[in-house]
């Protein structure tokens, strides 16, 4: 397609925009707009952020099995075990770390 054809083919599109777009919403409609939103998870602490981790799969594997025996998520276990072991002190940490 040339350019003279492409713009005779969107020619019905360059018209301005009416005044009202873009202006800012009315008390109504932000409140309406807020109570349709969804609720989603609840903030903990500051918030979550996803992470991409690599762990060997036995250990992958035992964690979950762990996890789903004591009722508690996979995420939840590991954010038990990295406080854990940032409650060491530092040598005991080490030791613990290096296995």
């Amino acid at each position: 397609m040339s350019v003279e054809e492409l713009a005779a083919a969107t020619k019905q599109f360059d018209v301005p925009l009416p005044d009202d777009v873009g202006q800012p919403l009315t008390a109504e409609q932000a409140e309406w707009n807020r109570a349709k939103r969804k609720r989603g998870r609840p903030k903990k602490g500051k918030g979550s952020v996803n992470v991409l981790i690599s762990l060997e799969r036995g250990l992958i594997e035992a964690a979950d099995e762990f996890a789903q025996e004591h009722g508690i998520a996979r995420s939840a276990l590991i954010a038990i075990g990295l406080r854990s072991v940032m409650s060491m002190n530092p040598k005991a940490a080490g030791r613990a770390i290096a296995g």
